[in-house]
């Protein structure tokens, strides 16, 4: 991860929280989509797939000030 010693340990405590929380949607997407017609289950699974993508993308992410700016919210 690159930026300062602070940041660095800053985001290291940021990220874990950050994946929490799209596991944590994925789920309640999930849980959601085995109460929905077999239409609105599969719009459902497209959106949990985008969540994936994002979350990827987002925790592949090395600048520390990443999570700091917009994992803290």
């Amino acid at each position: 991860m690159t930026g300062t010693a602070s940041q660095i340990e800053l985001a290291d405590q940021i990220r874990p929280r950050v994946e929490a929380e799209f596991h944590r949607v994925a789920g309640a997407l999930r849980s959601t989509s085995l109460k929905q017609s077999e239409r609105d289950r599969r719009d459902t699974l497209a959106v949990i797939a985008i969540l994936e993508e994002k979350r990827e993308e987002t925790l592949s992410n090395d600048h520390a000030g990443y999570f700091i700016c917009n994992g803290r919210r």
